[in-house]
């Protein structure tokens, strides 16, 4: 019976003991709230909201006339993850026709995703674009 009792505990101490040092998944990243951008004109938000339009006017056909040129961002925030990753949403105030000749002002409700790569560079990859409906 005793070498039974000593038996299992040698057994239950090699499970505990490789279990511990496996690597577990690890929970996904923390979003915090939304908060909003304090300064609209930082440059750091400036560069992601650049970003944004490019990444646009990017996917337009060749050629088209319907290219937007930023003019203002109107109203932002921010949520950011704790591994340091950040989604940003603003309402941006836009020019069409790239501010060549008369254009429509239109204001888009813009979301943007941005994460360091491997060089510490700012990725920023559009997620949302769309016209804000009257």
């Amino acid at each position: 019976m005793r070498a039974l009792a000593i038996l299992l505990t040698i057994l239950f101490a090699t499970v505990f003991l490789s279990a511990s040092s496996l690597k577990l998944p690890q929970p996904p990243p923390v979003p915090s709230e939304w908060k909003p951008i304090k300064d609209l004109k930082a440059a750091d938000v400036a560069a992601v909201a650049e970003a944004a339009v490019k990444q646009f006017n990017d996917k337009l056909p060749a050629g088209s006339k319907e290219q937007l040129k930023l003019e203002s961002v109107e109203n932002g925030d921010v949520k950011v993850f704790d591994d340091g990753k950040s989604v940003y949403r603003f309402h941006l105030k836009t020019d069409t026709n790239g501010g060549v000749g008369p254009g429509k002002v239109q204001l888009y409700e813009v979301v943007v995703g941005v994460a360091d790569d491997k060089s510490g560079e700012k990725m920023k990859q559009l997620l949302a674009f769309l016209p804000v409906l009257n």
